[in-house]
């Protein structure tokens, strides 16, 4: 089963701020979600939003 992914203006936005290298990872692992929306190691975020910082 695949699964469709809409990502928020917002978001988008946000996306095109990164550097390419960086947008460019992140975008493939988005993409990914779409055949394993659960992927191993994948951890259900609960609660509020919480802040996530690059390395």
């Amino acid at each position: 089963m695949t699964y469709e992914i809409e990502i928020k203006q917002s978001a988008q936005k946000e996306l095109a701020k990164l550097p390419r290298s960086i947008a460019d990872k992140v975008i493939k692992n988005i993409k990914a979600l779409t055949n394993d929306p659960r992927p191993n190691g994948f951890k259900k975020l609960v609660g509020q939003t919480i802040p996530i910082e690059s390395e």
